[in-house]
């Protein structure tokens, strides 16, 4: 996974961490006369976020007190909820990455459809789409769209891969059913402040900062169903050189699963062998590998791939980056389309011709990325992101763990973020350090290895415990490296300040 893509998803997946509840034990079937049809979608709605206010008040214990209030079919961006249980009671990441919610409250709902079915064995269930806004502790808000409750029973509901639910809970409680996707789309905007290092030295690099605001859009596989997928949108049209200019156009982007393992791909550009399953798949890139290639040019296995991000970067000029950002054409409310293949069209230019997709989804872009020169300000020293202010680790101590493969603890302080333009407030997500590098000896820059250590210290924090685990043994040659401060305002901005080692 690269930086950019573990950059985007802790804000894709917000949505889906603020509103997964969790279902308990399934009774007997209850009949369509049994559900309570007389309640009004909207009371239904009401009722349930008032639960949900009372099962966020504290802290959870298990996952069975997490998720009290989801159905045992739930699916929700390719996540069951045997995969929700199963990653809370395996995984502490899991569990502190999910504190924010604690003591949150949910109101505004509003019902955008509603669908009473009887199931093939007779037994009947009531299933309600709802709207709605979480107000957390740290002042910031989400916006909640496509969550289903269902009352009554599941039976005969579908899982991600096709296949029948097995544990299907029967009762007339209302309970989170989820979005229904099988896999997770997601498109994200981003203003980035790099400070910039030599990993060689830990010296400073010149300039020492430069910034860049990006949309990321992506998928994560979470049920590991699809190989391939197709994205189309505005910005995503490409020249004769492969550069974007700005129009809408279409991309293929290739599962991770094959970038790490695939005999095909090895040594391709984006063949990193330890790329996780719920890392974001990435675009088929160009012949030259500087860009991206059109859906129906791209040659992705010959060509491998470039990520999944446009916009602008580098730049110490913020009304620089703003031009070269506007050029793009991107504006909010644009929506992308996500074609999702299992197929082997993957393997072929054009493959995707004539083969059915999977699913289809849209995602619009909510938000642009803000106003570079508003938030680079009058200087680096004055800018609006949030910067370490002290460190119990210096950058060439730092530069020189990375360089040696070692692990390496940093406490670090920083400054708060000053306020964004929109005045909505941000967050801080996460806290990570990422090392990447060659997984041969030849000096050829894939296969590549890389390794990410997140940490959550709470949305109000201040003071951090960067924790730099060493490397796989399949990282040989470290090339990059990197610490980062993830802030969010939850309704798709993420404000980020890297420190950089290259």
């Amino acid at each position: 996974m690269t930086l950019r893509t573990k950059i985007t998803l802790a804000v894709a997946i917000t949505s889906l961490l603020a509103s997964c509840g969790g279902g308990g034990p399934a009774s007997t079937a209850i009949a369509a006369s049994e559900i309570p049809f007389q309640e009004t979608a909207f009371d239904a709605a009401k009722d349930f976020l008032t639960k949900l206010d009372v099962l966020r008040a504290s802290s959870p214990t298990s996952s069975a007190a997490y998720f009290a209030l989801t159905d045992g079919c739930y699916l929700g961006d390719g996540r069951s909820k045997a995969y929700l249980t199963t990653d809370f009671d395996s995984d502490p990441q899991a569990v502190a990455s999910r504190q924010f919610v604690i003591g949150s409250t949910h109101t505004a709902p509003q019902v955008t459809a509603e669908r009473s079915i009887t199931n093939a064995d007779g037994s009947a269930r009531r299933e309600i789409d709802i709207k709605y806004v979480v107000n957390y502790q740290d002042g910031t808000k989400a916006e909640i769209g496509g969550d289903t409750i269902v009352s009554g029973s599941t039976s005969g509901s579908r899982v991600a891969d096709g296949s029948t639910c097995a544990t299907p809970d029967s009762k007339k409680d209302w309970r989170f059913y989820g979005n229904r996707r099988v896999v997770q789309t997601f498109v994200t905007a981003t203003n980035e402040r790099v400070e910039r290092t030599a990993l060689a030295t830990g010296l400073p690099l010149n300039p020492a900062v430069v910034y860049g605001k990006f949309v990321s859009f992506g998928l994560v596989d979470p049920a590991k169903l699809a190989t391939y997928a197709t994205v189309t949108g505005p910005g995503l049209g490409l020249g004769t050189s492969g550069a974007l200019n700005g129009t809408i156009g279409a991309v293929k982007l290739l599962s991770v699963r094959l970038l790490r393992s695939a005999p095909e791909l090895a040594g391709k550009r984006g063949n990193v062998v330890d790329l996780l399953d719920t890392d974001s798949f990435r675009v088929c890139s160009n012949l030259a590998g500087t860009g991206f290639a059109s859906a129906d040019t791209a040659n992705c296995v010959g060509d491998g791939t470039a990520g999944n991000i446009i916009g602008s970067f580098n730049n110490v000029s913020g009304s620089a980056l703003d031009a070269s950002f506007a050029a793009l054409n991107v504006n909010a409310g644009d929506v992308y389309t996500i074609n999702v293949y299992a197929d082997d069209g993957w393997k072929t230019v054009n493959g995707q011709a004539g083969k059915t997709p999977i699913a289809t989804y849209t995602n619009t872009l909510a938000a642009l990325p803000f106003s570079a020169a508003v938030l680079a300000g009058t200087s680096p020293s004055a800018d609006l992101f949030a910067r370490v202010t002290s460190s119990t680790k210096s950058p060439a101590e730092i530069a020189a763990a990375f360089r040696a493969k070692a692990a390496i603890s940093v406490g670090q302080s920083w400054s708060v973020a000053g306020a964004m333009p929109d005045s909505r407030a941000l967050a801080l997500s996460r806290n990570y350090s990422f090392e990447s590098g060659q997984a041969n000896s030849t000096g050829a820059n894939f296969p590549a290895s890389s390794k990410t250590d997140f940490g959550y210290p709470g949305s109000l924090a201040t003071l951090v415990i960067v924790n730099i685990p060493a490397p796989t043994a399949a990282l040989v040659i470290p090339t990059f490296a990197e610490t980062t401060l993830q802030f969010i305002n939850r309704n798709g901005n993420s404000i980020n300040s890297r420190y950089s080692y290259q």
